[in-house]
């Protein structure tokens, strides 16, 4: 596909491949408010927030995970079983030139027959390391993850239905990464857990061999739910998980934690988790910006940056939105707090 920054008088064009329909989409930066995000000179400093619309409205919207690769080339999936690829523009603080960027979509094909592409919620998506793509599922019966090729073509005999619940109908499965654990690469899943437990079935699995799972509980912090886990570049057995609280009470919050994972026989042990950046919304729950996808990853520079998307739940009250921070491994250890409004 063609990607293509308008941006005054430059122009930059980069051809990317892939299959899918075309779309294209428009990239603006929000403008920032009294009260919103503000850099505090420090590790994680806000570099951006952009909005994304899209002419087909009704095509476009719900992006409930995000993968963005060291070239800033994205991979996204959406609650209406979608997936997005295109790539991601670096808009400067204060550059309010909306930006049109030419991607490719399609329906994600779920591997399970008679289940209608609109019935599909993608909730998270994982990068493989020998190459393609890993995209877990709410609410299906027979799968809980299937992988996927770098064009977004299924892989037959690669898909699992680990579940959450035994008992009662199953949520499916909240967040998913790729980590290493034991020095190979593992498949790690997480479900988003019900309000008021105190922690999530997780699971973990050679991505060689998904047969050897073994299932852990990630304990939850206060009232938060899981909403995403992302692999950090470089650290083996590090993971980043984001958490959210949408209530009518003191207002919702998401935050993001720093954790170490590691092989414990047959379970997994979640080490210390150490809070590395809140996002406080001071607006009724119904309009917060629902961010439940994260993603880290090294520019060509060897700058890291870390990706928050906000689902806009195909509301006209919500946005898409891609948050960017400049993320530093073992940063300063007081939480950097943000407010969106």
């Amino acid at each position: 596909m063609m990607l293509r920054l308008s941006l005054g008088a430059a122009a930059v064009a980069l051809r990317l491949s892939g299959p899918g329909a075309p779309m294209e989409v428009t990239v603006r930066q929000v403008p920032q408010v009294p009260g919103g995000f503000s850099p505090s000179g420090g590790a994680r400093d806000l570099v951006s927030t952009m909005q994304l619309t899209a002419v087909d409205e009704k095509a476009f919207g719900g992006i409930s995970g995000l993968r963005v690769l060291d070239n800033e080339q994205f991979v996204a999936i959406t609650d209406r079983g979608m997936w997005l690829q295109g790539q991601l523009p670096l808009l400067s603080p204060g550059n309010t030139t909306e930006v049109t960027i030419s991607t490719r979509t399609g329906e994600i094909k779920e591997l399970v027959e008679g289940t209608e592409a609109h019935l599909v919620d993608a909730e998270s998506i994982a990068l493989d390391p020998d190459g393609g793509y890993w995209v877990s599922f709410e609410e299906l019966e027979k799968v809980s993850i299937a992988k996927y090729t770098n064009t977004m073509q299924p892989v037959i005999d690669k898909q699992v239905n680990w579940r959450c619940f035994k008992d009662r109908p199953d949520p499916g499965i909240e967040a998913i990464a790729v980590i290493t654990l034991d020095g190979a690469p593992h498949l790690v899943a997480i479900c988003e857990g019900e309000r008021g437990m105190s922690s999530s079935m997780s699971f973990a699995a050679p991505v060689s061999d998904l047969s050897k799972v073994r299932s852990f509980r990630m304990k939850h912090t206060h009232d938060y739910q899981v909403a995403g886990l992302a692999s950090v570049p470089g650290q083996p057995d590090m993971a980043l998980l984001l958490l959210r609280r949408y209530d009518f009470g003191p207002g919702p919050e998401v935050i993001v934690q720093e954790l170490k994972l590691a092989g414990a026989g047959d379970t997994v042990h979640v080490g210390e988790r150490r809070e590395v950046l809140r996002v406080s919304m001071s607006m009724p729950s119904m309009v917060a910006e629902n961010y439940e996808g994260i993603s880290v990853y090294t520019d060509t520079t060897g700058r890291t940056f870390l990706a928050l998307v906000s689902d806009d739940n195909f509301s006209p009250c919500q946005r898409s939105l891609v948050s960017l921070f400049r993320y530093h491994i073992g940063g300063r250890p007081e939480p950097a707090r943000r407010s969106l409004l």
